[in-house]
């Protein structure tokens, strides 16, 4: 009884909003979505079929979030008492901003104590782990698959490739580009180019694998001539 709904919002078959939850004008809830207690969904903004929005979420407007997508689930904390791993209390849900478009079955995880938060035209693919304490800034997109560990930081512009995988709280400059499956385990410079395992000046990596294929083809050709004689 307590849930806001705005005028003209549609709500499809199946859906759940929860107390005091807040849906604006002109947005659509398609079928199976749920809205956790006290969430904010922005003026017409869309959620595909099965999407998931826990408490303390915060969506703004004119986003568009397809289907089976969770958005706010706890975030992957843990401590060692000595005995055994416990799960730390992640209450600082998620901010999403305006224009934002997320694809299917990704994951958008709660902070600990502070938004996990997503800026202003953001474009993130389908299957992407985003973890707690993230933040992602304007007009940045991520590409398929790519995992963002807890607390890195991913600024304007920036451009993660499919499976990109990013370690944990570092930072990836404006408008950096990580090519796809690199492994990313130190800050990345505004505008560098990066790629491999690990990630590394883009033109570098090259020359290593240009060095490594000669190698290669030299030991082969070596293992051939023992042979013939």
């Amino acid at each position: 009884e307590t849930a806001v709904l705005g005028a003209a919002c549609q709500i499809g078959p199946g859906c759940v909003v929860r107390a005091r939850a807040q849906i604006g004008a002109g947005a659509v809830l398609s079928e199976r979505v749920s809205v956790g207690e006290g969430s904010v969904v922005g003026e017409r903004t869309t959620l595909g079929p099965g999407v998931v929005v826990y408490a303390g979420v915060r969506i703004a407007k004119r986003c568009t979030i397809h289907a089976n997508t969770v958005i706010g689930g706890p975030g992957f904390g843990y401590a060692w008492d000595g005995t055994r791993h416990l799960h730390m209390p992640q209450s600082g849900g998620v901010h999403i901003g305006d224009e934002v478009e997320i694809g299917c079955g990704t994951c958008v995880d709660s902070g600990t104590f502070i938004p996990t938060s997503i800026g202003d035209g953001s474009v993130i693919d389908n299957q992407v782990q985003i973890g707690h304490n993230v933040r992602i800034g304007r007009a940045v997109i991520v590409c398929g698959q790519a995992g963002i560990s807890g607390g890195a930081e991913i600024c304007d512009g920036a451009i993660l490739g499919g499976q990109a995988g990013i370690s944990g709280h570092l930072t990836i400059g404006a408008r950096a580009i990580v090519g796809g499956t690199s492994t990313v385990g130190s800050d990345v410079e505004p505008g560098a180019l990066v790629q491999g395992c690990p990630a590394v000046d883009a033109r570098l990596h090259h020359r290593m694998q240009a060095i490594l294929r000669r190698l290669a083809r030299r030991s082969a050709a070596g293992k051939d001539d023992q042979s013939a004689r």
